[in-house]
């Protein structure tokens, strides 16, 4: 089982990053066409769009590993009845936003229109919910090798609109946003067709009330989750204007690479943990610090190597300077993985959601507080501080949630002691030294850092599982037997 999840990250992370990274590897062309000001609008109609999604789903994709987890006899309902319960939710707030959007975003656009980006981004939510579901719903369900199929030819659809209405088209980055529009309506038609087969549209009011139960919490939740992420965005927005968002856009989407690798191996790792939870809790928990350390592996290089990556794939200068900024952004996406494993014994508990909402009603408290401060006077970096100390905030209090409500923790000593690690090693690039040596120091750290944990791995895991086959096996008994006798 153990074994799928490892795969079923590896699928998902895949999937993923080719989605993230196409912004990345294609960042030599799209920076040739796009400004810092096109990449702002970007960051700001992206931010708007996913902390309305939160809401208009009515985070009804988070119910489906639990439900579907329990529920194996009347799966097809279930779906049916999850999808009836998003439809309804995004219909009647997404009409409102298009309707009224322009009164209601103003503030937070600044010098931004509403028309056409803002209007076009939340027009991309209603065909973007059904191709989330069937994503997810694959998930669920651990059908790595289908979810990678879809997510992978959705990723590569988009990248290709991309290109055809930034390069053939010579569009603005409004041609992003019609590239995420068209490919979402084609993928939205094949997820129906798809889905339609495996559910059961009959409206069921127990099963919706369940939903609702269960969703219901976690929608201020995952608002006040996302609010931590977007509004230091909309303070440097507003205080700064689109072109310092620009340069914020491009460190963000950088570190995206990160924030997705440690989301698939959540979303990998959630169907395992439901399952042997109450079972194998030791076991879990020493999984749990590993993937933890790995997860700071993956921050490491993506912080350390940034300035080669961004040097290599940017034709202005002024776009290399978002390097200075993503070992911060890492770290904060660290320490946010951490607070989403010790979320999952909560999850577990249906009823203790609600307890979830203190941890990020206090992560923003604090994030708005410090946005408000630093933001103007510190620019990106004020935005970052402010972003990260709502990350440690948000963590602490899951961490006691967790610890109160359902008695889970993991060894914090350990965990402290690689979050101050990381703190230091992902700043190597500020060494003020000589280039040349600093990269040997780089390469010399990683190789490292490398041997000591694929060594650690093997030994835990390999030689255990090798140890136990041969301890188990026949021929061990028999040997056994003639040595007794």
């Amino acid at each position: 089982m153990l074994n799928k999840v490892i795969s079923n990250s590896f699928l998902y992370s895949t999937s993923s990053i080719i989605l993230r990274a196409s912004s990345i590897f294609l960042f030599p062309v799209f920076s040739f066409y796009l400004t810092k000001a096109d990449y702002g609008i970007l960051l700001i109609t992206q931010t708007l769009t996913v902390f309305i999604t939160s809401l208009s789903n009515f985070e009804t994709q988070k119910t489906l590993t639990r439900f579907l987890h329990n529920d194996d006899d009347s799966r097809k309902k279930v779906l049916g009845n999850i999808i009836i319960t998003g439809f309804t939710s995004n219909t009647i707030i997404l009409v409102v936003l298009l309707l009224f959007g322009n009164k209601i975003l103003s503030y937070f656009l600044n010098d931004i229109p509403f028309y056409p980006y803002m209007f076009y981004s939340i027009l991309c939510i209603f065909f973007t919910y059904l191709v989330g579901i069937y994503s997810s719903y694959l998930k669920a369900i651990q059908k790595g090798k289908n979810s990678f199929v879809f997510d992978i030819s959705y990723s590569a659809t988009n990248i290709v609109l991309n290109l055809f209405f930034i390069v053939v088209l010579k569009y603005n980055v409004i041609g992003l946003i019609y590239s995420t529009l068209l490919s979402g309506a084609l993928f939205s038609v094949i997820a129906f067709l798809k889905i339609k087969n495996v559910s059961s549209f009959n409206f069921d009011k127990k099963i919706i009330k369940s939903i609702i139960i269960y969703s219901a919490p976690l929608i201020p939740y995952m608002w006040l989750g996302i609010g931590i992420e977007t509004v230091s965005t909309i303070f440097l927005n507003v205080e700064q204007g689109k072109e310092i968002s620009g340069i914020y856009y491009i460190a963000i989407t950088f570190c995206s690479i990160f924030s997705t690798i440690k989301g698939s191996i959540v979303l990998a790792i959630t169907p395992w943990f439901f399952q042997f939870y109450k079972t194998k809790t030791t076991f879990i928990k020493k999984v749990f610090i590993d993937i933890i350390i790995f997860s700071a592996i993956i921050g490491f290089g993506i912080s350390v190597y940034s300035y080669e990556f961004l040097s290599l794939l940017s034709s202005k200068y002024e776009f290399i300077e978002a390097w200075k900024y993503i070992p911060i952004i890492s770290l904060g996406f660290l320490i946010v993985f951490i607070g989403e494993l010790v979320n999952l014994p909560i999850y577990y508990e249906k009823e203790k959601t609600k307890l979830l909402i203190l941890a990020n009603l206090g992560g923003l408290l604090l994030t708005l507080v410090l946005s408000y401060l630093l933001t103007f006077k510190f620019g990106i970096n004020g935005t970052i501080i402010a972003r990260t100390s709502g990350y440690v905030l948000m963590t602490i209090i899951m961490i006691i949630i967790s610890k109160k409500a359902t008695g889970f923790q993991l060894n914090y000593f350990v965990i402290s002691l690689i979050v101050l690690s990381s703190l230091v090693i992902f700043h190597l690039n500020f060494l003020p030294i000589n280039y040349l040596l600093l990269l040997i120091i780089k390469l010399f750290t990683t190789l490292i850092i490398l041997i000591c944990f694929f060594r650690s791995i093997l030994k835990k895991y390999y030689l255990t599982k090798r140890m136990y086959i041969i301890y188990t096996s026949k021929i061990f008994k028999i040997f056994s037997i003639k040595l007794v006798y």
